[in-house]
C-alpha cells in the first residue's frame, strides 16, 4: 500500500506527511451486498456484476445511450473540467501536492477531465457505468508516460464501474470529483454510493449537481433539450425511463447523506440560479418549505445545479 504526501490548502504549498489513509473505515468490496438503507431494492434482491441490485443497475441504458443514441458524442465538451479548475485547482495548489493527489472522476464519460487533470499534475483516473464511454476514453486519452511512471500503471486510468460498487481498492484516492453525475443515481442506491466514496477516498469530494428534472431545465431556458431528447429516443428502445434525473434534491438533503456518516462535513460553495450564466458563491441553497425537493437561494429564486465540497473529518 503507498503512502503519499500531500499539501496543505493554502496559499503556500507545503509537504507533509499523509496519514489520512490510516482511517477507521470498513473495507467494502466492490461485489459486496448492501446494507442498511435499500429504497427501491428488495432486501433479498440479487447483486449483479455492477455490485448493485439489479433494479437499481443502470449500465444497460447508459450503454445504449453511449453505443446507440450518441450520448456525449462531443469529445471537447466535458462539465468536469469548469469544476476540476473552480474547486479542485483551488484547495490543490503547485506542481508538488498536485503530482502527490490521486483524484478519481466518478462518471468520467469520454475522459477529457482525466487528461486535462493529468496535465494540471494529478494523478487522475475515472470510471464510468457504460463500457462505450470508458472504450472512448482509452482510445483518445493518452497518460504521458510521466504520469504513468509516477502514479503508477498497476491499476487501469480508466474503468467501467458503478458509483455503487467503485472497482479500486480501499483508500486509493484522496479526492473524488464528480460533475452533473449524482443526479442521475437511483435515490435507491444513493445510501451506498455514500459508503462507496467514503471507503475509497480519503481528504475531499467535489460534486456538481443539477437540482431540476430535465424539463424543468427546459422551461426556465437552461438547457437540458439533449437529455430530454435522450429519454424520448429511449421510449423507443427497451432501455425505458421516464427521466435521466433520477434524484433530484436540494444541497440540505444531499449533505445529510454524507455529513450522517461521521465521516464528511460538506458544504455549498456555489449555486447556479436559472437564467444565471454563472454560478455564484453568494446564494446559499436550502430545501425549500412546502415540499419542494430541489434548492433555491436565501431569496427563494429556484437553483438549476449547486456545488457541493466535502472534507474529510
Amino acid at each position: 500500500r503507498r503512502v503519499l504526501a500531500v499539501g496543505t490548502a493554502v496559499a503556500v504549498c507545503v509537504v507533509i506527511p499523509l496519514f489520512a489513509r490510516d482511517y477507521n473505515v470498513a473495507s467494502s468490496p466492490p461485489a459486496r451486498a448492501l446494507t442498511g438503507e435499500r429504497v427501491g431494492a428488495a432486501p433479498d434482491e440479487e447483486i449483479g456484476a455492477n455490485g448493485v441490485p439489479a433494479s437499481l443497475d443502470r449500465t444497460a441504458m447508459y450503454e445504449e445511450l453511449y453505443s446507440k443514441l450518441g450520448y456525449h458524442k462531443f469529445l471537447s465538451l466535458s462539465h468536469t473540467v469548469p469544476l476540476v479548475k473552480r474547486n479542485v485547482n483551488g484547495f490543490y495548489r503547485g506542481k508538488t501536492v498536485r503530482e502527490a493527489t490521486h483524484v478519481l472522476d466518478v462518471g468520467c464519460s469520454h475522459g477529457l477531465a482525466v487528461k486535462e487533470m493529468w496535465k494540471w499534475g494529478y494523478c487522475s483516473r475515472g470510471i464510468d457505468l457504460s463500457p462505450t464511454a470508458v472504450k472512448m476514453a482509452i482510445e483518445h486519452r493518452f497518460a504521458p508516460v510521466e504520469t504513468k511512471r509516477r502514479c503508477g500503471a498497476d491499476e487501469p486510468f480508466f474503468k467501467q464501474g458503478s458509483a455503487g460498487a467503485i472497482p479500486y481498492p480501499d483508500r486509493f484516492f484522496h479526492a473524488i470529483v464528480s460533475a452533473d453525475v449524482l443526479e442521475h443515481v437511483p435515490e435507491g442506491l444513493v445510501h451506498q454510493m455514500v459508503k462507496e466514496f467514503t471507503r475509497v477516498a480519503t481528504q475531499h469530494l467535489f460534486f456538481r449537481i443539477a437540482t431540476q428534472p430535465e424539463g424543468e431545465i427546459i422551461r426556465h431556458g437552461m438547457g437540458g433539450k439533449a437529455n430530454e431528447g435522450f429519454v424520448g429516443r429511449l421510449r423507443g428502445t427497451a432501455r425505458q425511463a421516464e427521466t435521466l434525473h433520477e434524484t433530484v434534491h436540494g444541497y440540505d438533503w444531499w449533505a445529510v447523506r454524507f455529513n450522517s456518516t461521521g465521516h464528511w462535513s460538506c458544504s455549498q460553495v456555489w449555486v447556479k440560479l436559472f437564467k444565471s450564466k454563472e454560478p455564484s458563491s453568494d446564494a446559499a441553497s436550502a430545501d425549500v418549505a412546502g415540499g419542494m425537493r430541489a434548492g433555491a437561494d436565501a431569496m427563494g429564486r429556484p437553483a438549476s445545479e449547486i456545488g457541493i465540497e466535502c472534507r474529510r473529518i
